[in-house]
């Protein structure tokens, strides 16, 4: 699991990314909120992790702003699944 999550924050190609996401997404809404609590807490350690690096990172770092960028996308995608159920 812990390698997915990496996968999806981390992948330099977008499109593995995106498939990541929907890997992630579909495991823990498949676990009927038994594990809702661990998917919020590491989506929030993330974002917390690269906000810190884009505080220290050169101006021409992007890395720490699109994981940002793909955390808050797992969120949403994660609120859009839980909202249809």
């Amino acid at each position: 699991m812990d390698y997915l999550w990496k996968i999806a924050l981390y992948a330099n190609n977008t499109d593995v990314s995106m498939t990541a996401i929907q890997y992630l997404n579909n495991y823990y809404i498949g676990r009927q909120l038994d594990k809702e609590e661990e998917f919020v807490e590491r989506c929030m350690s993330h974002l917390a992790d690269a906000t810190k690096e884009v505080n220290h990172a050169n101006l021409s770092d992007e890395a720490p702003l699109l994981r940002i960028q793909r955390a808050l996308l797992l969120l949403k995608t994660h609120l859009e699944i839980f909202r249809k159920r």
